[in-house]
């Protein structure tokens, strides 16, 4: 069953009479949207509504931005009526930074090479200095003394983008900054891929790719920023934004409160960053929308906020490259995350709980079900460019004051090393598993929480209150609830 939120609110809303109308018919109206709607609450107005008459705009740095408005009395909505609204950016033949984002004819273009596996470990060659080496053939002789190109590697379940220090015909040498350790089996590394899974790092490189024609290079962040407000309630729907670079998220709540802070019936694509990140908020629900092709998470629910959704969305193309996020994570209370399709994952579709290692005393409660999480064909075609290791479909971290995760669809994952379903991770406590499906996972465990004393001196209490019914797997599980017995 799917469930569906906030869509009388709108209704609601557009039957006003004596609502504030604010209409953006041109750019310029779209640049002082801030101003104008500053300016109708300063004249009282507590329905103020924004409709797009534009079909299409750019956006630039926090081009919708609202900061410290306490007014509980005002609800606003904006009405994007399918505009399309792009990235501030600029037209250009060389790449320049592997932070901004890479457009073609509108649609996402990947300015790295195509990955390549090492025939050996990377070689710290000087610990000082972070220096490494990678012994390969290079295509590329020209730069020896390149600038703006950087290399990206695996490592673990995680990767690294450093810059190139020079590249010669058969060797690149980076700084691979607090990387570059010696002890593989004790810190995260430059060889942890070896060290875990007995795979040699793989590499790509940034700004060596030839480029036919000229590319679109994004340069803006942040579409809409409430930060420290306080509204009766918040929305915008129906826009289809395009472009984002990795510094910020496209759209950012932090510390706001309302009884809907709403963005619904939208599609995002070519996101650099995080769509959407709410940080100690309430009620903040992202519903009905499509995303695909993002490099960094996808929405990020925060430490602190309470009564987030995530309903009724598409993810496809997440993640890309081995940024090795999540489509959706979830570390805040009482939140929802229902009826989302989430395809093709570099790491794991959704994330929920807090890491033991975190210092906080706030709580994380929720409910994940009824999504459906796969990788595709074509995914699967490429495993070895991408990582997917030690992880989970859906992945749940030690400190969980209360998580039920049920009737989920889980199915053909499959990846390098230690790939599950379900992934109760680092002593996960009181999270019930009931009614979910999962199939054709490869070389895993369908259901997996293993018994770990890692986090025992900051939660004492780990590994317990979890359980586990009616589940229909075709696979492994374990599910160790008491420490196993040596053998």
């Amino acid at each position: 069953m799917r469930h569906t939120f906030c869509i009388i609110f709108f209704a609601l809303l557009s039957s006003t009479t004596d609502a504030g109308i604010i209409r953006v018919c041109t750019q310029q109206d779209f640049d002082l949207l801030s101003v104008s709607i500053l300016d109708a609450i300063k004249k009282g107005e507590k329905d103020i509504v924004v409709e797009i008459e534009a079909r299409e705009l750019t956006f630039a740095d926090n081009q919708i931005s609202l900061t410290s408005v306490k007014r509980d009395d005002v609800s606003i909505s904006i009405h994007g009526k399918g505009v399309k609204i792009m990235s501030q950016g600029h037209y250009v033949k060389k790449v320049s930074n592997p932070s901004y984002m890479y457009l073609k004819n509108g649609k996402y273009f990947n300015p790295w090479t195509e990955f390549q596996q090492l025939q050996d470990t990377i070689s710290i060659i000087d610990k000082p200095s972070h220096l490494c080496l990678i012994t390969t053939p290079v295509k590329n002789k020209k730069n020896k003394h390149p600038q703006n190109k950087h290399i990206n590697y695996t490592c673990w379940y995680t990767s690294r983008t450093s810059p190139i220090k020079e590249i010669s015909k058969k060797r690149i040498t980076f700084d691979a900054g607090d990387w570059a350790v010696a002890r593989k089996e004790k810190s995260l590394n430059v060889n942890m891929d070896y060290s875990y899974a007995k795979k040699y790092p793989r590499y790509r490189l940034f700004g060596t790719k030839k480029i036919k024609g000229k590319i679109y290079e994004c340069t803006a962040s942040t579409l809409l920023k409430l930060a420290f407000c306080n509204f009766k309630s918040f929305s915008i729907d129906s826009i289809n934004a395009t472009g984002c670079t990795n510094e910020n998220a496209l759209i950012m709540v932090n510390q706001c409160r309302a009884n809907f802070i709403t963005i619904s019936g939208s599609t995002f694509s070519c996101i650099g960053g995080s769509v959407l990140i709410d940080r100690r908020s309430t009620n903040v629900c992202f519903t009905g929308n499509k995303v695909d092709a993002f490099v960094g998470y996808g929405i990020q629910s925060e430490v602190g906020s309470v009564g987030a959704k995530v309903t009724n969305n598409t993810f496809t193309n997440c993640t890309l490259g081995m940024t090795n996020g999540f489509a959706i994570q979830m570390r805040s209370k009482d939140f929802i995350v229902s009826g989302n399709t989430i395809s093709d994952f570099c790491y794991g579709g959704i994330g929920v709980g807090i890491w033991a290692g975190t210092k906080t005393e706030d709580k994380c409660s929720g409910i994940v079900k009824d999504n459906e999480l796969f990788l595709t064909p074509q995914f699967l075609s490429n495993t070895s460019q991408n990582t997917l290791m030690d992880s989970g479909a859906i992945y749940t971290w030690t400190r969980s004051d209360g998580i039920t995760i049920n009737q989920n669809y889980i199915h053909d994952i499959s990846g390098i090393k230690d790939n599950r379903g379900i992934f109760l991770d680092d002593g996960t406590k009181n999270v019930t598993l009931s009614e979910n499906k999962i199939e054709r996972i490869e070389n895993s465990y369908d259901i997996d929480l293993r018994w770990s004393e890692m986090y025992k001196e900051k939660v004492p209490d780990h590994n317990t209150g979890n359980r586990m019914l009616n589940n229909q797997t075709t696979g492994k599980v374990r599910f160790e609830t008491q420490k196993p017995k040596k053998k």
